[in-house]
């Protein structure tokens, strides 16, 4: 069985959450430069901070052992 993590995000704070049990996951988040601004394993769903300095057009990666989800958000 996959599942297909959701994620939103309010200022600062991202949530990832999923309908289906999740496996362990790896959480990265990148800025536009391709610099890692957050990362860290979570099992199930979560939520997190970034730090107050991080703004701009990021990416998300969450990966799975079997898949990589990749998405995009802006943060003022």
């Amino acid at each position: 069985m996959s599942f297909v993590p959701e994620a939103s995000h309010d200022g600062s704070t991202v949530y990832i959450y999923s309908y289906d049990l999740m496996e362990e996951i790896q959480v990265t988040v990148l800025d536009e430069g391709g610099n890692v601004v957050y990362e860290n394993t979570a099992i199930g769903s979560c939520s997190f901070t970034l730090g107050s300095g991080v703004q701009g057009e990021l990416t998300l990666l969450v990966e799975t052992k079997d898949a990589v989800y990749k998405g995009f958000f802006f943060v003022e």
